[in-house]
């Protein structure tokens, strides 16, 4: 008996032309061509072509230009900062023409993406951009373009060189009608069809997605509508031919095999646009005999009032609550917050407390949350306190965690969890006692205009927490106040209170002249800029200085310092009425936000040199890293030991340090201070012209057995170091792109000769010394703060703000 072998696909396809009437063989041939060319699925020119003409698009419609102060000519556009080498693609027109989406919207797109590239890369600026939105509004462009792009893709495919645009420009265009119907028929054909069943049998087929989508490509390009090719595709399913979901008919439209990454986001923007992202800039004002420098002042401008990424920057703010919120008072009454003045009484876990301070600030068209329907709202990160706080696990609970890390250092010692349906308990309180209450719900509200928002600063326990209980009504929760745990870092919060008392008067002066609604804006502009050298200049005042540091002074009681601070931006009126002073509390809470950390690790690692060495001059790069802050995330193991890497690459080269092992992370929070340095003599300047590859440092948590966590630092590094030092943080992202943390660390260029001499003096380090040196460093800072404020503030200024 014989058996009649099935055909082969080449077999088939000749078969297909053989069967062709001989009038018609010249235009088979041609579509014969045609049905076997496709792009190559690994090396695809023409989805190279497409995803570069993106990429173009959407970097040549960043809009704005910089603006300068008035005593200044206008600056460059923020295309020609952050994309220096920017050439149009000679593809982007066709973008705009398949995918119909205009100008405006490209513009849009581009800034929520250069908005997420600043909140990847920067340090400074990343605690004021508004990263879950900023995520959204990019997933949402995407899902909006992609739908498109296949038109993108099918435009190119007959432009671009490639084998379907040679066999595609062979056939005469009057007679792709005709070569369509071909083109059906060897799709039709039965011994095509039988052909492709024996190869997905025996797993021979393996580019059928691929092969399948440009058939359908291949019909379109010839006239066909999506119509009919959808109608063809139904008749070969019938015909028993295997067709994958993803390119059945209805679904082959919107699928982008030809596209990876699928979506266009801010590693597209990262390569060229991370100088300009990271840059110092420097400015001389009239009448400075030194110039007024600032990290990051590019993204800071990108993001500021009038400027086209102001939507996705949100300037650091109270965590307070909304009027009518409820206060349980000392008596057992119920009082509302905006009603509660300083020297109150209210009732607390532990008994009573006196209200030291009531802050107020004023929230412009932001969102305010709250929880199972309730009726009061708060703040994203006002932290309430859980019912683990008397237990395991993180004792507070917040809805923007990572915010509140930046605004208010050492609550992370505590643990935070991020508050929301399947967080810890929230710790209520009814009848005089802790009670739990399960979150179910959480609401979102955006308050547009102007919205008062309130906080209380409670009296101090022992333990130096400040808390209140607050609700509806019916329902109450203990809360904590916006402020620091100062028994936490109590010679940082020492010296932050020096630089405070050396220096507010002079910027309390400075800022006289600035509208209320731009004070604080304004404030966080000159404290950033002064931040940039503020510390390292301090140290190198102290360490230049010959005479031994003087004797410490006996430091005042952390609670009794405590309660002065809060106490002192409590003002009374004319008529005697206490009030809050606002920008005295404004001011502390930016220096407790931008200096608070610093401050503590500078003074811990009080051994470190800043000798200054010029970054050319540099050889090696010392990297310390200062702390670890976790939110209460199950991707981070607490009951393990583990160890921390530090890696230092440029290009493919990059060199590891392995910090010692630590752990396991206490039960109550998820803090670690490492107060390590890792130096790397690997390191070179990558001054523009110097021929050496951007820098960037990876974190990774390892196991004991060396297996890594699911979770990963990076931040890419700026080209230079003028300060000598920079402080910079990464955030810590699980593989889903969710931030469970951050990292903060800082870098020095040095020479060999001053790593052994720190060697050495960190050998000869103790406590005893770390006392007077945080006097000094607190003293000096405040000094210099006072001096450089007004310099560094004035290009941010309105023109009829005088300075003294």
């Amino acid at each position: 008996m014989h058996t009649r072998s099935k055909p082969s696909p080449r077999n088939a396809t000749r078969l297909m032309a053989l069967s062709s009437t001989a009038t018609g063989s010249t235009l088979n041939d041609q579509v014969t061509a045609l049905f076997a060319a496709q792009p190559v699925s690994g090396d695809n020119p023409v989805g190279k072509a497409a995803r570069s003409a993106l990429v173009g698009r959407l970097q040549g419609a960043t809009p704005g230009r910089h603006s300068e102060p008035w005593w200044m000519p206008s600056g460059q556009t923020f295309l020609q900062i952050f994309f220096p080498n920017y050439r149009a693609d000679p593809n982007q027109g066709a973008v705009t023409s398949t995918t119909g989406l205009n100008d405006s919207w490209w513009s849009s797109f581009a800034v929520v993406t250069l908005c997420q590239a600043m909140y990847n890369i920067t340090s400074d600026l990343r605690p004021q951009l508004k990263q879950p939105a900023i995520n959204n509004q990019v997933s949402a462009s995407n899902a909006a373009l992609q739908p498109k792009l296949n038109a993108l893709y099918s435009q190119l495919l007959k432009t671009t060189p490639n084998a379907v645009a040679t066999a595609l420009a062979a056939i005469p265009q009057g007679q792709w009608s005709q070569a369509a119907s071909i083109y059906s028929s060897y799709l039709s054909n039965p011994a095509w069809i039988s052909a492709k069943v024996a190869q997905a049998a025996s797993h021979q087929w393996t580019d059928q997605t691929w092969e399948l989508f440009h058939h359908w490509l291949k019909l379109q390009l010839l006239g066909m509508s999506n119509a009919s090719i959808d109608a063809l595709i139904n008749q070969l399913v019938a015909a028993q031919l295997p067709v994958p979901a993803s390119v059945s008919a209805g679904q082959w439209e919107t699928y982008l095999p030809w596209m990876s990454p699928l979506s266009l986001d801010w590693n597209d923007l990262k390569g060229p646009a991370t100088p300009g992202i990271l840059a110092q800039v420097c400015m001389v004002t009239p009448g400075s005999s030194w110039p007024s420098c600032m990290n990051e002042e590019n993204s800071f401008e990108f993001t500021a009032n009038s400027q086209p990424g102001n939507p996705w920057r949100s300037p650091p703010g109270g965590s307070c609550f909304l009027a009518g919120a409820k206060v349980l008072m000392a008596d057992g009454s119920l009082k509302h917050i905006e009603q509660i003045q300083a020297g109150d009484q209210v009732r607390t876990r532990s008994g009573s407390a006196h209200v030291l301070a009531t802050p107020t600030l004023v929230l412009q068209n932001e969102e305010v949350y709250g929880f199972n329907n309730l009726g009061f709202l708060f703040t994203g990160t006002h932290p309430f306190l859980t019912l683990n706080a008397a237990g395991q696990g993180a004792k507070l609970a917040c809805v923007q965690p990572v915010d509140l890390m930046n605004t208010v250092p050492t609550l992370s010692t505590l643990g935070i969890a991020t508050l929301g349906p399947g967080c810890p308990p929230l710790m209520g309180w009814a009848r005089n006692a802790p009670t739990p209450i399960p979150v179910t719900s959480l609401q979102t509200q955006l308050r547009t205009g102007d919205t008062t928002i309130y906080d209380l600063v409670v009296d101090f326990d022992p333990q130096g927490l400040s808390e209140y209980i607050v609700g509806d009504g019916t329902t109450m929760c203990v809360v904590s106040s916006e402020v620091p745990l100062f028994g936490v870092a109590p010679l940082a919060s020492s010296a932050l209170s020096s630089v405070m008392s050396g220096s507010w008067s002079t910027v309390q002066q400075t800022l006289q002249s600035v509208p209320a609604n731009q004070w604080e804006s304004v404030l966080y502009q000159g404290l950033t800029t002064v931040s940039t050298y503020l510390l390292p200049d301090a140290i190198r005042a102290i360490q230049g200085n010959a005479a031994p540091p003087p004797a410490a002074v006996p430091p005042v009681a952390l609670r009794e310092m405590a309660r002065g601070m809060a106490s002192a931006m409590t003002v009374k009126t004319a008529t005697g009425t206490p009030t809050y002073d606002g920008p005295q509390g404004a001011y502390f809470a930016a220096l407790t936000s931008l200096f608070g950390d610093e401050l503590n690790d500078a003074i811990n690692m009080g051994w470190r040199s800043f000798t200054p060495i010029g970054d050319l001059d540099a050889t090696m790069l010392a990297v310390s890293v200062l702390s670890l802050e976790l939110l209460a995330n199950d991707a981070i193991p607490a009951s393990e030991r583990l160890t921390l890497e530090v890696q230092l690459g440029s290009g493919t080269a990059a060199v590891t340090r392995t910090l010692p092992t630590f752990g396991p992370l206490s039960s109550a929070g998820y803090a670690q201070q490492f107060d390590q340095v890792a130096y790397f003599d690997n390191w070179r300047p990558s001054e523009p012209g110097t021929g050496v590859a951007t820098w960037a440092l990876t974190f990774r948590l390892r196991r004991q057995d060396g297996t890594a966590l699911p979770v990963q630092g990076m931040t890419p590094l700026s080209a230079l170091f003028e300060a000598g030092y920079r402080l910079c943080s990464a955030a810590v992202f699980t593989p889903g792109g969710d931030v469970v943390g951050q990292l903060q660390f800082d870098v020095r260029p040095l020479v060999p000769q001053l790593m052994v001499a720190e060697a050495q003096a960190r050998s000869g380090w103790s406590a005893n010394q770390a006392t007077p040196f945080a006097q000094q460093l607190g003293t000096t800072m405040g000094a210099l703060m006072a001096q450089r404020f007004p310099t560094a503030v004035q290009p941010y200024l309105p023109p009829n703000a005088a300075t003294p």
